[in-house]
């Protein structure tokens, strides 16, 4: 369970990186609904991804360019966003040291059997809930979406009109190619899990 929590929580973290935003962002934006420009829109996509990973990070607009920008609404959604967001990045991380400790201890009590049976079952584990997650997600995305965001937020705190910034700077499309590659980078690792844990135990 470690291991595929932890894999898991690397998959999400990498999706919350710079790099992602500056690759997803400027193919995804509605500059047209914006009435913005794309290297506008991009520059806010990466001022609200800094938002929800950093609690020091500066303030949100409440108007950019003349028009609306973040209200109050928009503002206490990505707080929530950012108290989610750095949760999991602790969870992971405490995973990992656990998963890590357990590791050692395995190996210098000569427990590998144990330890591979671990490892593969929790490749396994992650691997089963990927696959479910992705054919959930390609028979009906946005029931999906909606129920990811039910898991952690408030009904009602999540949702936003079409025109909103938020959502002309982070469309549904934003988040289908999110998705899509925390699935490509869950499954590696889970496939690495369960050839790790193959291996310890030709090693027991």
């Amino acid at each position: 369970m470690l291991s595929a929590v932890t894999a898991l929580g690397i998959a999400v973290w990498l999706m919350t990186a710079p790099w992602f935003t500056e690759l997803a962002a400027p193919r995804q934006v509605d500059t047209v609904r914006a009435g913005l420009t794309q290297e506008r829109m991009v520059e806010l996509a990466g001022r609200v991804r800094m938002f929800v990973t950093d609690a020091d990070a500066p303030a949100l607009p409440a108007v950019i360019d003349g028009r609306p920008a973040f209200d109050a609404d928009a503002v206490s959604h990505l707080i929530d966003v950012r108290n989610v967001v750095l949760l999991g990045r602790w969870a992971t991380l405490l995973s990992a040291a656990l998963l890590l400790i357990a590791g050692l201890y395995a190996v210098s009590t000569n427990h590998r059997a144990e330890l591979g049976e671990g490892l593969k079952w929790g490749g396994l584990l992650l691997l089963a809930g990927v696959a479910s997650s992705m054919l959930a997600g390609l028979l009906d995305f946005d029931s999906l979406f909606a129920a990811f965001h039910g898991l952690f937020f408030q009904p009602g705190t999540w949702m936003f009109s079409a025109d909103s910034l938020l959502i002309l700077v982070f469309p549904a499309g934003f988040w289908v190619l999110a998705a899509a590659i925390t699935g490509v980078v869950a499954t590696t690792l889970g496939v690495a899990l369960v050839l790790a844990g193959r291996f310890s135990l030709t090693q027991a």
